[in-house]
């Protein structure tokens, strides 16, 4: 007979999501009823309690057990230890072994000491483009991972099942290969299988996001706790491999590989956060993001942090190339803008790495006005509609990008679904669909201070924000401007702005 207690985990680190659900069917003899509990919460603290049915009828009440526990798992109670690929959005089964005698562990891994000594700059940015946000929030006052203060309906330790260490330990055997792969780190990969890890063996995190495994150091905490868990010599003799590895990296470089360091270091962009709120640089960019947010959008971009970003040294650098070369033959003509571009965080750190890319060929790209291109804005707030900053409780990013749209640039009142086709048919003459909004710039400037680093011959140009938005008369039927271009290379981004974004009920 089936004992009729499921202990559920849902990882995604990305999006601070650390949960436990536990499932049981007991019996009551004084009132010889069979009640369904529930607990569910994030993982180190008690979370909250249910009693989903009572009855005296035990069929039933199994029935109902096995109906939810389909809805979280996505698989059948039959069906519970067949091997599954996780679904988004869903539960994984661990298995709990009612007969081990495993001592529960009096901590879990310590992971202050792992990135501890981090540039702020760098860590700051690097947690919100790996992580979705910091790794401890700002108002933790106690850290369940060491306080030892879980209690065993949240992380059953003592019970987690040999085959569930086993698969964990295979899990964290898959991350050691990638990182000793010789290629460059994907960290997508990496959170992918820290969170599978997370939804295998719990962490105690509490409120805060649980760490990502991505370093020798992390590893070896895995390692060991899992050999705590489960003693077999296999995961000692990892363990002890690891640590070697270790050793010698921190004797050949004096330090641990810190993961936002090697993350930092994987992407083709660098960034450096603007700290002088007074020059002339900081104040125009201010008042571009503040002076460009439209009401008629309903939104209010509250400003957090400026960071100058750039291609880093010695590595290629297509807009530099792109403008360099059009010197000598160029029938557009040249014209620079300075323009917006939004991005759900989840797409920033491909984006520092590669740049802004054309969807590939095949990929879909239904719903662009102006065909498969780089869409581009000289509104804020209209570039924030594409952050999905409900996602991240109002944290986003907005890329303020130098775009070569030409002199020659096709304007157009209505869509042009085929736009990518028509520009290539252009040999040339034109590089950008602009498409006309009804509100936009009154006057557009130079930029007045000097970029870093400087690219073709004179500045950029930029709205003249102290101006407001006006009707442009275009008869358009577009709200705000778009600028569509189909190449990467003519697209360089300049500065990345951390904001919080407030949705207003009215105007």
């Amino acid at each position: 007979m089936s004992i009729y207690d499921a202990y559920l985990l849902r990882a995604d680190i990305m999006k601070n999501i650390n949960f436990f659900r536990r499932h049981q069917v007991v019996f009551n003899p004084e009132t010889e009823m069979y009640s369904f509990l529930t607990r569910e919460g994030r993982v180190g603290l008690e979370g909250f309690a249910k009693i989903e049915m009572e009855s005296k009828n035990l069929p039933l009440v199994i029935s109902k057990f096995r109906r939810l526990f389909q809805d979280k798992t996505s698989t059948t109670w039959t069906k519970r230890y067949e091997p599954l690929s996780r679904r988004q959005g869903r539960f994984t089964f661990v298995e709990l072994d009612y007969q081990k005698s495993t001592v529960r562990p009096k901590k879990l891994p310590e992971y202050a000491a792992v990135d501890a000594k981090i540039n702020d700059e760098v860590k700051d940015l690097m947690e919100r483009i790996l992580f979705g946000g910091p790794l401890r929030s700002g108002n933790s006052s106690e850290n369940p991972s060491t306080s030892g203060s879980w209690v065993a309906f949240t992380a059953p330790f003592e019970h987690i099942s040999s085959w569930v260490v086993f698969s964990a330990f295979k899990t964290l055997d898959r991350i050691r290969k990638h990182l000793e792969s010789g290629t460059t780190i994907n960290w997508k990969t990496i959170l992918r299988l820290s969170s599978q890890y997370r939804s295998q063996i719990p962490f105690c995190s509490g409120d805060d996001r649980p760490p990502v495994v991505s370093s020798y150091h992390a590893l070896f905490l895995e390692f060991q706790f899992l050999y705590c868990l489960w003693p077999r010599r296999e995961i000692a003799n990892m363990a002890t491999a690891i640590h070697c590895r270790g050793s010698l990296q921190l004797n050949t470089y004096k330090a641990l590989a810190q993961p936002l360091y090697q993350a930092y270091s994987s992407l083709r962009h660098g960034f450096r956060r603007l700290t002088d709120a007074s020059t002339l640089e900081f104040r125009q960019l201010q008042s571009y993001l503040e002076n460009s947010c439209h009401r008629i959008h309903c939104l209010t971009l509250e400003l957090q942090e400026i960071y100058r970003v750039f291609v880093k040294a010695n590595l290629p650098n297509p807009y530099h190339d792109w403008i360099e070369t059009k010197k000598f033959d160029d029938p557009c003509g040249e014209m620079r803008f300075l323009l917006w571009h939004g991005t759900p965080l989840d797409s920033l750190l491909g984006i520092l790495d590669l740049g802004l890319q054309i969807r590939r060929h095949g990929a879909s790209w239904t719903g662009t006005m102006f065909g498969n291109g780089i869409y581009l804005a000289d509104a804020s707030s209209k570039s924030a509609s594409f952050c999905k900053y409900d996602s991240w409780d109002g944290q986003a990013v907005l890329l303020l990008c130098e775009a070569d749209v030409g002199a020659s640039r096709i304007r157009t009142q209505t869509s042009i679904y085929n736009g990518h086709e028509l520009i290539k048919q252009s040999c040339g003459r034109h590089r950008c669909i602009e498409g006309l909004g009804r509100t936009g710039p009154a006057r557009w400037k130079r930029v007045g201070w000097k970029l870093e680093p400087g690219v073709g011959d004179g500045m950029p140009w930029m709205p003249e924000t102290i101006v407001p938005y006006s009707d442009t008369h275009s008869g358009g039927v577009l709200g705000f401007n778009e600028y569509a271009l189909y190449d990467p290379a003519h697209v360089l981004i300049r500065y990345l702005f951390r904001v919080q974004i407030k949705r207003r009920l009215h105007w």
